[in-house]
C-alpha cells in the first residue's frame, strides 16, 4: 500500500482478515477461559522463567481478566487474580508474553477450561506449555507466532491434556516447529491425551537434529471407544538415532499416517507398543527412506496393530538392525505389508523375534519374506516365530501360508529352540531343506506343537529334511514333540553328538494310512545318545526303526539308557513269521523251550538267535546255544510254566537284544513285524 505524506500508518495488527497476522483468529490477544467454582477464589498464571533480561523483552503484556479488571505488568512472569464471584471466566493476555509453564505447579492448570486464541505473542518456548491442564479444551484457530529464536523443544507440551479430544494443529507453521523440535527434546509431547480422537500434525516439519520423539503419542486415545487417528507425514530427521522409544506406548489406534519420513537413523525400545486392539487399525508408513543407516529396530513388541504398511521401502531402512529379539513378541499384528523388501543381513539375534503373533500371516509375497531377506550368515541366535497363526479364523486359515524361508542363512545359527513352537500354516509348509545347520548345537523343540490348531492337520504330508548337523549339535529333545512332522530325513547329518532324544516325536499327529518315516544313513553314529525317553508314539517305518536300532547298537555303548518307542516295529525275522507267539508243550524246564509240534531243525533258527518268551504282558530274552528238533536251549532261565515263545533270526532282533540285556536299556516297542 503507498502511503501518502502526512498521511497515519494503520496499526496492522487490527486489520481484519489474511493480512493480520494471526489471521485467522481475528484476535491478536492470547486468549482463554478459566473457571472457578467458589466464591473468592484465586487465579494463578506462571510463565516460564527466561532469565532477567529476556524476561523484560518477552514479558511486557496486560492481562483483562474478565471481570472488569484490566492490569498491566513488566518483566512478570507469575502473576494471579482473585475472582469474587465462581464461574467462567474469559481471560485475554494482551502484549507480548513468552509462554506458560504450568509444570511449576503453582499455575491453576486444573482450572483452565479452554484455550481459544494465541494472538500475536512472540512465543519463546513449548516445552510443557498445558502439561497437566486436564480440564482444558483446545479450540484455537490460529497458531502460535515466533521471531526465528526460542527455546528447544515440545516436550510435554500436551502432555495429560486429558480433555482434548481433538487437536488439528495441521495450520501451525512447520518451519516453526521444525526449529522447535531441531537439537531439543519433544519426548511426550501428547503423551496421555487419553480422550483424544484425532491428532493432526502439519506436514513437512524438518526437525533435523531432534534426539527425541519418545512417548510423543503415550497413551493417546486410550480412554476412546473406536482410537484415534494421527496424521504426522512428511516428518524428516537427520540425526544420527533418532530415539523413537515407546512412541506409541500404551495408545489405541484407529490408523497412525506416518507416511513419508525421512529419517538418518532410528530406533528405541517398544517404539510401536500400542496397548488397546482396535479392529482394522493400521500404522502407513510408505515413503519412509534414509539418509544414514536406517532404523536401529523394529519394535512393535506386543502392539495391538492389525497392519504395518511398509509396501515401498527399500531394504536400507532395516539392513542394519542387528537385534530382532522380542521387536515382534506377543503383536496383535495381522499383515507386515512390504515385508518382502525388508533386509536381514546384519542380524544377529532373532530370540523370539515373531513369537506369540496369533494372528500374522504371510497370504501374499509381498508380505512374506523376500528371496534374499537373510542372506549373510550373520545370525548367531535363533529367529524363532511360536505361535505364529494361531488364533485365525476358518476364513483366514486357508491363507495361512508358511514363511518364506528356504534360503535363508543360518550356518551361524547355534540354537533352534522352539524356533516353530505352536504354529499354525494351514495352508503350506516351512521349507529348511537347504538350511546350513552346520553350527547348532541345539533342535530341541524346533517343532514342538508344530501346526497342532490347524485345520488342515493330518491331511498333509510334511517331509523334514535335515542333512547338515554336525556333531555340535548335541540335543533333538522334543523336536517334533505334538507336531504334525510326517516324516524326517536326517541322510547326510552327523548325529554323533546327540545325547537326548527324548520326547523327540511324543504325541504327534499322523496322517490317516501313512506311516512316519525316520530315515538316517546306513553308517549314522548314534555313539552319544543317553536319553530316548518318550521317543516316539504311534507307529514308524519298520525299517527304519530296525536301522535305528542297529546303528544305536553298533556305535552306542551306553547303559542303562531309556527307548520309548511307541508302536514302532522293527524287522525280527520271526521263524513262525505269521504270528507273534506259539505256545511251548512243555514249559517246566527254565532254560529251554519245549515244542513237540514243531522241528526246529528245520526251522530257520541258528545258534545265537534271540528267543523271546512270553508271560502275560512281561517279555524275557535270551540266547538259543543248542538246538534239537524239539528244544532249544537257552543262555537264561527265562521260563516258566504257561509261557509263550517265538524265536527271532534277524541282525535287527540281535542288535535289540545286545541294547536291552548286554547293555541294560530298557526298550519298550511293538514288538517285531508279524506277516
Amino acid at each position: 500500500m503507498f502511503m501518502g505524506l502526512g498521511m497515519p500508518v494503520p496499526d496492522i495488527a487490527n486489520i481484519p482478515g489474511p493480512s493480520r497476522p494471526g489471521w485467522p483468529s481475528g484476535s491478536p490477544d492470547m486468549e482463554m477461559v478459566f473457571r472457578t467454582t467458589t466464591a473468592n477464589e484465586n487465579i494463578r498464571i506462571v510463565g516460564i522463567n527466561l532469565g532477567n533480561t529476556n524476561n523484560a523483552l518477552y514479558y511486557d503484556y496486560q492481562v483483562d481478566w474478565g471481570d472488569g479488571t484490566v492490569e498491566s505488568y513488566q518483566n512478570d512472569y507469575d502473576v494471579n487474580h482473585n475472582y469474587v464471584t465462581p464461574g467462567d471466566h474469559n481471560v485475554k493476555i494482551i502484549g507480548q508474553y513468552a509462554g506458560f509453564y504450568p509444570v511449576s505447579g503453582n499455575f491453576s492448570r486444573t482450572k483452565l477450561v479452554e484455550f481459544k486464541n494465541w494472538g500475536d505473542s512472540i512465543i519463546r518456548a513449548f516445552n510443557y506449555f498445558f502439561y497437566g491442564c486436564t480440564n482444558m479444551v483446545y479450540t484455537a484457530k490460529d497458531y502460535p507466532k515466533w521471531n526465528g529464536s526460542m527455546n528447544l523443544g515440545l516436550r510435554d507440551m500436551f502432555r495429560q491434556c486429558t480433555s482434548i479430544t481433538e487437536l488439528d494443529l495441521s495450520n501451525w507453521d512447520s518451519d516453526m516447529l521444525s526449529y522447535a523440535m531441531d537439537g531439543g527434546n519433544s519426548q511426550g509431547a501428547f503423551y496421555n491425551l487419553n480422550y483424544c480422537e484425532r491428532l493432526v500434525l502439519p506436514d513437512n516439519i524438518n526437525s533435523g537434529n531432534c534426539s527425541t520423539i519418545s512417548t510423543m503419542f503415550y497413551g493417546l486415545g486410550s480412554g476412546t471407544a473406536d482410537g484415534a487417528e494421527i496424521v504426522f507425514k512428511n516428518f524428516t530427521n537427520n540425526r544420527s538415532n533418532l530415539n523413537i522409544s515407546s512412541l506409541l506406548h500404551n495408545s489405541k489406534l484407529k490408523f497412525a499416517d506416518f507416511r513419508n519420513w525421512t529419517i538418518n537413523s532410528a530406533g528405541g525400545t517398544y517404539w510401536g507398543y500400542a496397548r488397546y486392539a482396535v479392529p482394522g487399525n493400521y500404522v502407513d508408513m510408505r515413503g519412509w527412506s534414509t539418509t544414514g543407516s536406517g532404523l536401529t529396530n523394529f519394535y512393535f513388541r506386543q502392539a495391538q496393530i492389525e497392519e504395518l504398511r511398509c509396501d515401498d521401502w527399500s531394504e536400507d531402512l532395516t539392513r542394519n538392525i542387528t537385534s530382532w529379539s522380542h521387536n515382534m513378541f506377543s503383536s496383535k499384528v495381522k499383515r507386515i505389508r512390504g515385508l518382502q523388501n525388508f533386509n536381514f543381513d546384519s542380524t544377529t539375534n532373532g530370540n523370539n523375534a515373531m513369537s506369540s503373533c496369533p494372528n500374522l500371516r504371510f497370504d501374499s509375497p509381498e508380505n512374506n519374506f523376500g528371496t534374499n531377506s537373510m542372506t549373510s550368515g550373520n545370525l548367531t541366535g535363533r529367529f524363532s516365530m511360536g505361535n505364529l497363526g494361531g488364533s485365525l479364523s476358518n476364513e483366514e486359515e486357508d491363507n495361512a501360508y508358511a514363511p518364506n524361508i528356504s534360503n535363508w542363512n543360518v550356518s551361524n545359527c547355534t540354537s533352534f529352540y522352539q524356533m516353530f513352537y505352536g504354529v499354525n500354516f494351514s495352508a503350506s509348509d516351512v521349507d529348511v531343506s537347504n538350511w546350513d545347520f552346520s553350527s547348532a548345537n541345539s533342535l530341541a523343540s524346533m517343532f514342538y506343537r508344530y501346526n497342532v490348531y490347524a485345520k488342515t492337520r493330518g491331511t498333509r504330508l510334511f517331509n523334514l529334511q535335515i542333512s547338515t548337523l554336525t556333531n555340535s549339535c548335541t540335543t533333538l529333545s522334543s523336536m517334533l514333540r505334538q507336531s504334525t512332522v510326517t516324516d524326517i530325513d536326517f541322510r547326510g547329518s552327523d548325529l554323533s553328538g546327540i545325547t537326548s532324544f527324548s520326547h523327540f516325536w511324543l504325541s504327534a499327529y499322523t496322517l490317516a494310512g501313512h506311516v512316519k518315516r525316520f530315515i538316517i544313513d546306513n553308517n549314522a553314529d548314534l555313539s552319544s545318545v543317553s536319553n530316548m525317553s518318550n521317543f516316539n508314539t504311534g507307529t514308524l517305518n519298520s525299517d527304519d526303526y530296525s536301522l535305528l536300532l542297529r546303528r544305536l547298537e553298533a556305535t552306542n555303548n551306553n547303559t542303562n539308557v531309556r527307548l520309548a518307542a511307541g508302536s514302532a516295529k522293527y524287522d525280527g525275522g520271526l521263524i513262525f513269521p505269521n504270528q507273534r507267539y506259539k505256545s511251548m508243550t512243555n514249559s517246566l524246564t527254565p532254560n529251554k523251550v519245549i515244542d513237540t509240534t514243531v522241528d526246529f531243525t528245520t526251522l530257520p533258527v541258528s545258534i545265537g538267535d534271540v528267543a523271546e518268551i512270553r508271560r502275560g504282558n512281561s517279555y524275557s530274552y535270551a540266547k538259543v546255544t543248542n538246538i534239537t528238533s524239539t528244544e532249544l536251549t537257552l543262555d537264561a532261565n527265562v521260563v516258566l510254566s504257561g509261557d509263550s515263545y517265538n524265536v527271532q533270526t534277524s541282525d535287527t532282533a540281535k542288535a535289540r537284544y545286545d541294547l536291552d540285556v548286554t547293555q541294560t536299556w530298557t526298550i519298550t516297542d511293538g514288538g517285531p513285524v508279524v506277516a
